[in-house]
């Protein structure tokens, strides 16, 4: 997924990335162009050098992300620039149900490969055909009609045709139909409209998808078979220790841009995100004169529910999102019975834990003035040294000491890239700690 701005993205994400696999000897290929930003780009690895492969990723800023039933793949993460960077590396070819039938085709595919873009070996566009025709007849997911590897499978099928592949004719004869031949099935694709080859390929699929699997029971036996369809059925489950989202919240004064920045940091993040509002004062307003009473015992009740609220998301594995927080509190009492709003502010203040990461949005109480004008600069001011304080502190007793300040002056977009970035720090942390990989 994009941060911050997809405008700024580069059309060819992950390339660069593989920069760092040059001059090493290492048999890869880019399996298929990337059909933008938010795609991952699959790369096939001989078997003998995926650890290295791995490990120069790593050291490149790359990080695992844990799954299980997926057979070969390792999933890789990496935040480049204001792009999420997303790699799916494989050591073989397997298709069918839950990729269970191995093809046998990895080590033909790679002797073949040719330099692509940036200087990065890519799959021989007769190879790539009969890869992206086997994804899209016989793996999980959508049907052929209206994907997007469709019109790329068109595009190949001239190519293909013109120099046949003996080796692919003659892994894909034990799963074809008996009269469905891999040259007949080539020239179908040659010179067909898309929509009517999207339609041969849906009444293919059941069939070959049967194939398939009867197959992989042949080659691998129905013990094997059952333990991948275990692995993927309880996949959640097996991510579940250490999955825990972070619990991140975004503090400035009025006119700092809190709102802004949330809904900026939500859009570019990787994963599924929640956004607690954390307001403690407005709720008042426009309310009886009893409810008006009642709102200094509620508000500390609702902040402990919010919270539960964002530990509950988090439990799920998204990130969560703090609209305000408790911290709202430390700002000086003023007016009438200051004594007792400390005593009441104290209490907001430690009803509930430190999250994760705070964010301070910084700026002079002049500029926040011009922007909203409802406090005046000094209060603003006040407002805002008063809360860094208190945030400081409870941090580093807390243990969490990752308090990022950012200057608000500075643009939206740049913003949101720094406090995207802090995030990825810190969940890039925990995921090569769940999956033994080293620190970025």
């Amino acid at each position: 997924m994009t941060a911050t701005a997809a405008a700024h993205a580069p059309i060819r994400p992950g390339h660069d990335s593989l920069a760092a696999l040059r001059g090493h000897r290492l048999s890869h290929a880019v399996m298929r162009p990337s059909r933008g930003p938010d795609d991952d780009l699959d790369v096939l690895v001989a078997p003998e050098d995926l650890d290295s492969v791995l490990a120069l990723l790593r050291s490149d800023g790359f990080v695992e992300v844990p799954a299980a039933g997926r057979g070969t793949h390792r999933f890789l993460v990496r935040l480049d620039g204001r792009t999420f960077v997303h790699l799916d590396v494989v050591t073989s070819l397997d298709f069918g149900p839950l990729a269970l039938w191995p093809s046998g085709m990895a080590d033909a595919c790679l002797a073949r490969a040719v330099d692509g873009p940036a200087g990065v070996p890519h799959l021989d566009p007769r190879d790539e055909f009969w890869v992206t025709l086997l994804h899209l007849v016989t793996d999980d997911g959508k049907q052929p009609r209206g994907s997007q590897r469709l019109d790329r499978l068109a595009t190949l099928a001239g190519t293909a045709a013109a120099e046949p592949l003996a080796d692919w004719h003659r892994a894909l004869s034990s799963v074809l139909p008996r009269a469905t031949a891999p040259e007949q099935l080539l020239r179908q694709c040659v010179g067909t409209d898309v929509e009517q080859l999207g339609e041969a390929l849906s009444g293919l699929r059941p069939g070959l998808r049967r194939r398939c699997l009867r197959a992989a029971y042949s080659s691998r036996g129905a013990a094997k078979v059952a333990e991948v369809a275990w692995l993927r059925a309880t996949e959640r489950l097996r991510q579940w220790p250490g999955r825990r989202g972070l619990l991140v919240t975004i503090l400035g004064p009025d006119g700092a841009g809190k709102s802004t920045l949330v809904d900026a940091v939500g859009e570019a993040w990787l994963w599924r995100h929640q956004r607690v509002y954390f307001g403690l004062w407005p709720d008042a307003h426009d309310s009886s004169t009893v409810a008006k009473a009642l709102w200094p015992l509620r508000r500390p009740l609702r902040a402990v529910r919010r919270y539960a609220v964002g530990v509950l998301a988090s439990a799920r594995g998204r990130l969560v999102l703090f609209d305000r927080y408790v911290y709202d509190a430390a700002v000086p009492p003023r007016g009438r019975f200051r004594v007792l709003k400390r005593l009441y502010f104290s209490v907001l203040l430690h009803c509930v834990p430190a999250p994760d990461l705070a964010v301070l949005l910084e700026a002079p109480g002049a500029v926040l003035h011009a922007r909203k004008g409802e406090m005046t600069p000094q209060v603003l001011d006040e407002n805002r040294d008063a809360i860094a304080g208190h945030v400081r502190a409870v941090h580093e007793r807390a243990g969490r000491p990752r308090v990022l300040t950012v200057d608000a002056t500075q643009g939206a977009a740049d913003v949101a890239d720094q406090v995207v970035a802090a995030i990825w720090q810190m969940a890039a942390e925990r995921l090569a700690r769940r999956t033994g990989g080293r620190r970025p």
